[in-house]
């Protein structure tokens, strides 16, 4: 079911187009969110981030806690779902992530940025 909502708000309109932006607000006072830029995925600090993710699934459910991850290359994924180019790159302005910046950036249920 999750992956359903998720997709959902992912995907282009009806037309079959992919945006090329992200409604953050459609996970307001829904999930906390949780972005998490780095050069590329096989960046050690990324890697040493996401596996500490990996180890507390059970807090992260608990939490309502979405990840994003978005990378310089212009991938990037919501949990399991791909992003697609356009949508990194408005991630990157949307929270001024600079080139070769590793960061995490964290998102109340209320929609601010917390950390």
């Amino acid at each position: 079911m999750i992956w359903i909502l998720l997709a959902s708000m992912l995907v282009g309109s009806a037309s079959g187009k992919e945006q090329d932006t992200v409604d953050l607000t459609a996970y307001q006072w829904k999930n906390r969110l949780l972005i998490l830029s780095a050069p590329s995925e096989e960046d050690l600090r990324y890697q040493s981030f996401k596996e500490q993710l990996q180890r507390r699934t059970q807090e992260v459910q608990d939490r309502d806690l979405l990840a994003f991850h978005v990378f310089e290359t212009g991938y990037g994924r919501l949990a399991q779902l791909p992003l697609n180019k356009g949508q990194v790159l408005f991630l990157g302005r949307q929270f001024s992530i600079k080139p070769g910046q590793r960061i995490a950036i964290l998102i109340g249920k209320d929609g601010e940025v917390k950390l």
